[in-house]
């Protein structure tokens, strides 16, 4: 068996991070049999993530929105950086409840991420993990270390 690849990459949005696993698994000659492990995607399905949203823009004109999104002021950024984090870290990504003491049995988008790729390593396939860059994903190689071992691993 090929050893597997594990494709970090990195960037901000609209950075090209969707292209550029594509154009490396055309280079790499990899089948397009990967596993996208991409938080973002489980945030943005998150329901507490879309009401929230939802509220922020309801009563605004299509100009005001257009604005938020194209030009956002500080408070914009605040907000949806806030929401961001506490629908990936605080609520059970797949209902949007808010996780407390008493429910700690549900998931998080962050346990429900890491849950895939642990089953991914498990299964020795092919990995695309996708990341803002913003901060060097040292845990990934400090929780996977032995995971690690058995992969190819490239960083764009």
């Amino acid at each position: 068996m090929n050893t597997p690849y594990l494709i970090i990459v990195a960037g901000p949005t609209a950075s090209g991070k969707g292209s550029a696993p594509k154009k490396i698994q055309k280079y790499l000659g990899l089948s397009e049999d990967v596993q996208n492990i991409i938080v973002d995607d489980l945030v943005e399905k998150n329901p507490y993530y879309r009401m929230e949203v939802s509220k922020y823009l309801n009563g605004k004109s299509q100009k005001e929105q257009e604005s938020i999104f194209n030009e956002p002021t500080d408070k914009d950024i605040d907000f949806f950086n806030n929401l961001y984090f506490k629908s990936r870290k605080n609520t059970d990504c797949n209902s949007g409840e808010i996780i407390t003491q008493d429910n700690q049995y549900l998931k998080s988008c962050d346990q429900i991420n890491d849950e895939s790729l642990q089953d991914a390593f498990e299964k020795s396939i092919n990995i695309i993990f996708e990341t803002t860059g913003v901060h060097w994903p040292g845990w990934l190689f400090e929780k996977y270390k032995n995971s690690l071992q058995k992969y190819n691993i490239i960083v764009a």
